[in-house]
């Protein structure tokens, strides 16, 4: 009978373990929504013309993904002339979002090409990035994009298209509660 008292004392610590396990789970759980209480994840495309510094019109496609982190932006852009009935396809530029600001109706964003001396071919004389975007997001709504020329300095232009913002935090949490 001596072993019966080492056997609940087994039991007990194994209970004791794994509630203390079962807190710190739902405490890590907690601190990882956290974390990313302040997360947008956009993504958006659209159609337009960039309007060249000769006067010519380059009909354009664009389309991004950004993730914002705590204030800090990474993402992806392109930029092409599919739909130009002329020329379509001729031209595909990309490159990557380093910086902006989101929330989920809004956003302003900025990148670059993978190499900063890269032309972007559209218009003669070419356009360089930096390359800004900004809007609001939804279905059907304006996005600006300003682009780097010799002359002028910038040219901005706008396009129609979807764009979508999404708080990641608030999908995190309807999965953890719905799942």
């Amino acid at each position: 009978m001596k072993n019966r008292p080492v056997f609940n004392s087994r039991i007990v610590n194994t209970y004791t373990v794994l509630i203390l396990s079962f807190l710190l789970l739902i405490q890590t759980s907690l601190d990882y929504l956290e974390t990313f209480a302040d997360s947008i994840i956009i993504h958006g495309g659209g159609s337009g013309s960039i309007e060249c510094t000769d006067g010519s019109q380059a009909p354009s496609d664009i389309a991004f993904i950004v993730l914002v982190v705590n204030g800090s932006a990474s993402g992806n852009w392109t930029l092409d002339n599919f739909n130009d009935p002329v020329n379509p396809g001729t031209v595909l530029s990309k490159g990557t979002i380093y910086s902006g600001n989101a929330s989920i109706s809004q956003y302003a964003m900025i990148g670059d090409t993978h190499n900063i001396k890269e032309e972007i071919k559209l218009c003669n004389p070419p356009l360089f990035t930096p390359i800004s975007l900004t809007g609001v997001c939804g279905q059907n709504v304006a996005i600006t994009v300003q682009l780097r020329s010799n002359n002028p300095l910038g040219i901005e232009d706008t396009f129609n298209g979807d764009v979508i913002c999404n708080s990641i935090a608030q999908d995190s949490m309807q999965s953890a509660t719905t799942g």
